[in-house]
């Protein structure tokens, strides 16, 4: 799932990550809620939405944590 903290590791403003929600359809208030599933940010096929998708699957992949 990507999370706001997704959004700021990849250096996505809150106001553009707003702008680029709104631009794409997704859900503003689920992103903060709940997350977004990374399919469906990779879906955009934006450069980037595929940053935030992949500094979202890297943590869940345990990459940059030190393992």
């Amino acid at each position: 799932m990507v999370q706001p903290v997704h959004l700021r590791k990849a250096r996505m403003c809150a106001s553009g990550a707003r702008q680029w929600c709104e631009r794409y359809g997704l859900d503003w208030r689920a992103l903060f809620q709940e997350g977004l599933p990374v399919e469906d940010v990779e879906a955009t096929g934006d450069a980037l939405g595929l940053q935030v998708a992949a500094v979202a699957r890297e943590e869940a992949n345990g990459v940059g944590r030190g393992q």
